[in-house]
């Protein structure tokens, strides 16, 4: 599916929720226990110098 490609009407038809209400309380409870929260992974940061200094050869460490 090219979700980029469809208008905001149709990417909300497929995904079943409504444009000006949103979804139900019902169905948004459904999907978050079939689904779980709406998280991303947290990665630690790492610094640009960091990058830096583990790309240099050991030899020079």
């Amino acid at each position: 599916m090219e979700w980029h490609s469809i208008t905001g009407r149709e990417c909300a038809q497929r995904l079943g929720t409504d444009v000006k209400n949103g979804l139900s309380d019902k169905a948004a409870a459904d999907r978050l226990a079939k689904y779980g929260k709406n998280r991303l992974d947290q990665k630690r940061r790492t610094v640009s110098y960091a990058n830096f200094y583990h790309s240099l050869p050991t030899s020079w460490c």
